[in-house]
């Protein structure tokens, strides 16, 4: 199994977390307006050529879009979703090929569900989905990054998965940042970097049976402000575990799980690993010490 030197681990970061966005408009926008009606559409094309705008824009009203196709050329989301605006998609296509476009973008108290959507980015710092401190409930689908720091999943808000099939090709699968995560069932494949790489706040993640792949770490925590709660149940996860930078990992394992890998815990830093009756935790040789309690 790799070893990941301090060097590389910043490198991967600033890689796979680093993605061109919208900037946050959370605390200059103005106050949000009543929400506008509803508006409906099955199919329907959205395709936007130009930097500086979005294919599609969801601002203070509610949208149901089905079997819609949205594409974007060059920088700026594909669609994005703003001051407490709702959207509910389902069998659609997005894809975007420029550098800093990402799929889906929502923020500033937005809401998104998704369900059997297949989204794409092709082009460098290019996530698949934002979630800047909104709500996103995804169903199903497939999810795929292939550009230099395009995570999937940029996550400082509360994000739900379920069902789903989500693949990075150059950088982290998910990046963390703060809030909350939950994940049941699907599979998350990592070709390049960690599956889970969490630097920034205090942030939960739990995992419900979820098939992992792992091209170098499974989870890389960073930071002396992050303190990671993690709860996994009925999983079997083998990889690599680094914790850095001053940064806690409260590791918990339930109903049939297990950890197979290699703990790097630097100094300074903690791993805390609660395993009940019917899990299991192994370490490999050369992992540091970790305190580890029954449940």
């Amino acid at each position: 199994m790799k070893r990941l030197t301090l060097a590389s681990f910043c490198l991967l970061f600033l890689a796979g977390c680093a993605t061109t966005r919208t900037p946050s408009r959370q605390e200059t926008a103005p106050p949000p307006k009543a929400q506008e009606p509803m508006f409906s559409q099955a199919g329907g094309f959205y395709r936007s050529t130009k930097s500086d705008e979005h294919a599609l824009v969801v601002e203070g009203k509610a949208m149901v879009l089905s079997g819609a196709t949205v594409t974007k050329e060059g920088g700026n989301a594909a669609v994005f979703i703003d001051r407490q605006g709702s959207l509910t998609i389902s069998r659609s296509q997005i894809t975007t090929n420029g550098n800093g476009a990402d799929a889906i973008l929502a923020q500033a108290g937005a809401k998104v569900h998704a369900s059997d959507m297949q989204c794409i980015t092709q082009g460098d710092g290019s996530a698949v989905m934002v979630n800047d401190h909104a709500v996103l409930d995804v169903k199903g689908g497939t999810f795929l990054s292939q550009g230099t720091g395009s995570p999937v999943l940029r996550n400082q808000g509360t994000t739900s998965i379920s069902r789903a099939m989500l693949t990075s090709s150059h950088a982290p699968v998910i990046c963390m940042v703060e809030g909350t995560l939950s994940i049941q069932r699907g599979s998350i494949k990592a070709e390049n970097g960690p599956v889970i790489q969490m630097e920034g706040k205090p942030m939960e993640i739990s995992l419900d049976h979820v098939a992992m792949t792992s091209g170098e770490e499974l989870f890389a925590i960073d930071g002396g402000d992050t303190v990671v709660t993690m709860t996994v149940t009925q999983q079997d996860l083998e990889g690599t575990i680094t914790v850095h930078g001053g940064a806690t990992l409260n590791l918990i394992l339930k109903d049939h799980s297990t950890y197979r890998g290699l703990v790097k815990v630097a100094e300074g830093c903690a791993a805390h690993i609660s395993v009940d009756e019917t899990s299991t935790f192994l370490t490999e040789e050369g992992s540091s010490p970790t305190t580890i309690t029954p449940l």
